[in-house]
């Protein structure tokens, strides 16, 4: 099973992704949200697409290792790194 498909099976992640148009949440400091700090409270947001992700990993992966950042965004975006590289400029200017 591929990891957006092992994300999807899940009631809580397609709600969330509904919602709020991403499978993760990240902890207010001051308003602003924490995106990409890696906290204690950021992780128990994030618990059950961590552990999706975690789990998915692992069955590739017969060594301990971490996951390369690449791997996981050709899995949430479906493309490549450097596909991902040429399309967010444009991407950007069509958020403005």
């Amino acid at each position: 099973m591929d990891l957006p498909a092992a994300w999807d099976a899940r009631a809580c992640v397609r709600a969330r992704a509904r919602a709020n148009n991403r499978i993760t949440m990240w902890p207010k400091n001051n308003g602003q949200e924490q995106v990409g700090v890696v906290t204690s409270p950021s992780c128990s947001l994030n618990a059950v697409p961590l552990t999706i992700m975690a789990s998915w990993w692992t069955a590739q992966c017969p060594d301990p290792q971490t996951i390369p950042i690449d791997v996981v965004r050709e899995q949430a975006w479906g493309i490549d790194s450097s596909t991902l590289s040429f399309l967010l400029p444009p991407l950007l200017l069509l958020k403005k």
